[in-house]
This record gives C-alpha cells, structure tokens and sequence, in this order.
C-alpha cells in the first residue's frame, strides 16, 4: 500500500529521453560500421558526419586496392592536394592511415601509373603489404620508395617483367620485418644472389618459380639464415640442384610447405638433405622432377609424418608397393597425386588408399592406365569424405559408365575429360555402379 503523499502520476515521473544512434560510444559505433563491406557504403557513411568520418576513413583508406588508373591517378592527386576535411583528419594525413596496397588488378589501357606509384610509395611509411603482381609498368626505380616501408611484411612482385633485381638488392636487407617475398615469373632478374644474400631473418615465405638464373647460391642463403621459414616454392627452375639442400644447419622445424615441382636437375640426394628440417611438413610437392625415384620419396615420408598433401605425379615406375608404403605412414593425408603414364599403380594401390587413408578428400589418378571402375567405386564407399576425384585418360575409365556419368553431372566437361567433384557426385556414382 503506497503511502498517502505519494502520487502514482507518470507526469511527475522523470521524462525519458529517447537515445540516438549519435549518442552511442565511439567504441560501439566503430564496431558496427566496422562491419558494413561495401566501399561505396562507407565512403558515403564517412559524409554523414565527423565521428563517423574519424571511423570510416581509417577503414577506407587501410587497403588501396583500385581496378582501374584513373582510381589510382585521383586518389594520389586527392592526397597531395592536403585538403583539410575536418579538425580530427585531414587529407594530410591518409599516407599514415595506409597498410595494403594491391595494384594486382588495375586495368591499364593506355596510361603507365609508375609516376602515380612513385608518389603514393614515397609517403606510405607505414606500409605492410605490397602487392604487384603482373604489373609490367613496374621497372626498378619505381621501388626505390620501400626503403623507407621499414614494417613492409609481404612484397608480392609475381609477373612484373621488367623487375632486374638491382635495386631490390639495396632495399631488401632493409627491410627487417619482411615475411614474404614472391619473384615468381620475373624473367629480368639476373642474380637471385644480390637481392637474397642478406635476406630478413623473419622470412617465412619464399617463392622463386619460374627463374631462369642461377638460384642455388640464394636459396643456399635463404635457409641458413631464415630460421622462421614455413613456406618454400622453387618451382620449374632448370637451374635447381641437389647443393642448394646440402648441408643446411641446424634442421628448419618450421617448415611446412615445399614445392619443387618440375625441377629436373634435382635428384633423391636433395630429399635426403632435406629430410631433417620435414618433421612439421605439411604439404610436399616434387611433380615431374624426373629424376627423382620412388624410393627417395619413401624415405623422405618416413620423415614427415604430418604430410596432408602429397603430389608425386609423373614420378616415373611408381608401384603398388609405394603407394602402399606411402598411405601405412600418412595416415592422415587428405589429397595425393600420383597421375602420369609410367606409373605402375594397379587397382591394389586403390585399396591401400581405401584402407589406411580413410580421411583422403582429393585424389588425382590421370593418365593410370590400369585402375578399373570397380576399384573406384570401392575407394569412394571407403572414403566418406571424398571431394573430388580426376581420373582423365585412365585407359579402364574413358568410354565406361563412368565417363558417362561424369558428362551428365557436368555437361561443359571436355569430351575426354572424367572428374567428379560437383555437389552429390559421390552419392550418384555409388547408386550407379553396376551391382
């Protein structure tokens, strides 16, 4: 029972204010605009008002990512321009707010952005990720700004034509913070040595495919000095030989990935070099290094039993017997290649794969000529969590039911091409095998 004196009036009650989207923390209004994908809808967000400006511009200006020159050539003028927008920012300012630039994609018809790119770099000291993949404007003068990017960590420079190292070889062993180097493809280069003779320790991702100098020395240096090494990519190199693995101390624990495909000069010596530092390898691919045997790669496995991905395709007189050997020590391996023509695989190395690979999700079995429809289908009952499979050119397969199949759940399939990987695939090819 409520006192005499007291009123139960909601006039006398204090007036609720009613709360805005204006009036929440910085905190949580960064939170959800953090959140909104669209470019387009946060530059336009950043209009709405100050705080929202102080928000979105450090998120639209973090990765400069542009598709065409002309976004380019105004967001370099915009920023010289040091129009002020506001007391908190100004356009002064954006270079500091810059961490990724990705000119991977920019579309450039008739205009070369180098000048563009010169200007934008000079400025970008806080500069972590660089990626320049195909821009075959990129000549090497116009890297001559990184040397101030001293917390640069990834230098992405795949496809860019005219690159011939000179001043990477200056610019490199400065960056102390490096983490990933990629001179895929940059056919220019002419000594790998200059520019990776003082490479950051921090390296921990290296990819060299597709040079043709002389990359022994360099790699030599890489994993001597590059304790932190996790990924390695030295792919159709005819100039990789067994001494670049030689004698590399102390083992590299740290390595996870390791691609030498297509290095025909390599041989199982380089395996039995590299066997200390693969006790944590995961991933392991030597396709098409001819001269490299079955039975380097057996013991090489023995030391690498953390191997997911195994890719031994055109391995010249694989047997039933490796493959067997392979599958007993990776029990865990979830994708394996072993297509070419001269292997020796039958359909007992199906049922190896079946029996102790039981987590297998990618199998590659092209150009086998002795593997059956049957086999397969009972290696696909096995393996429950088959994702694709690729058995073009496999002399049993082309021409069966299975072949038929594979068009009619994938009508846009090459006329001799056979693979399964579509939704349902497995579930369809066990309800049309023959009984």
């Amino acid at each position: 029972m409520q006192p005499a004196n007291m009123s139960t009036d909601d006039s006398l009650q204090p007036a609720k204010r009613r709360v805005g989207f204006t009036d929440l923390p910085n905190e949580v209004v960064a939170q959800i605009l953090r959140s909104v994908d669209s470019s387009a809808d946060r530059y336009h967000g950043s209009l709405v008002c100050k705080s929202w400006y102080y928000v979105l511009t450090p998120i639209l200006f973090h990765c400069i990512a542009p598709r065409r020159f002309q976004a380019l050539r105004k967001l370099v003028l915009n920023v010289l321009q040091a129009t002020a927008l506001s007391t908190r920012l100004h356009f002064s300012s954006l270079y500091s707010l810059i961490r990724v630039i990705d000119l991977s994609k920019v579309n450039i018809p008739d205009a070369e952005p180098s000048a563009y790119f010169e200007k934008l770099i000079m400025q970008t000291t806080q500069l972590e990720v660089l990626d320049l993949s195909n821009s075959l404007w990129l000549r090497d003068e116009c890297l001559v700004g990184l040397v101030s990017c001293l917390n640069l960590r990834k230098l992405v420079l795949h496809g860019c034509a005219q690159i011939t190292g000179e001043t990477l070889g200056i610019i490199v062993p400065q960056l102390r913070k490096l983490e990933e180097i990629s001179l895929a493809h940059c056919t220019y280069i002419k000594n790998l040595s200059v520019i990776l003779g003082q490479t950051p320790p921090a390296l921990k991702s290296l990819n060299l495919n597709g040079l043709s100098p002389d990359v022994n020395a360099a790699l030599r240096s890489v994993l001597r000095g590059c304790p932190e090494l996790q990924n390695l990519s030295v792919e159709w190199s005819g100039t990789l030989t067994d001494w670049a693995f030689q004698d590399v101390e102390p083992p590299r624990s740290n390595l996870q990935r390791l691609s030498i495909s297509r290095c025909n000069r390599l041989t199982s010596r380089a395996l039995e070099y590299m066997a200390p530092h693969c006790r944590n390898l995961q991933e392991l691919s030597l396709s098409g290094c001819e001269k490299i045997t079955p039975t380097g790669i057996v013991h090489l496995i023995q030391c690498a039993p953390a191997l997911v991905s195994l890719d031994i395709g055109f391995i010249d007189n694989l047997t039933d017997d490796h493959i067997s050997i392979i599958c007993v020590t990776l029990p865990k391996l979830q994708k394996l290649v072993i297509s070419g023509f001269n292997t020796l695989v039958t359909d007992w190395s199906l049922l190896s794969i079946s029996t102790h690979c039981p987590d297998l999700r990618h199998l590659n079995l092209n150009m086998n000529m002795n593997v059956t429809p049957s086999a397969v289908c009972q290696l696909v009952a096995r393996c429950v969590n088959m994702e694709k499979l690729l058995l073009f050119g496999c002399h049993h397969i082309v021409g069966s039911w299975m072949q038929q199949l594979a068009r009619e759940l994938d009508p846009d399939t090459a006329e001799d091409a056979v693979w399964f990987g579509t939704d349902g695939w497995r579930e369809r090819l066990l309800a049309a095998a023959p009984s």
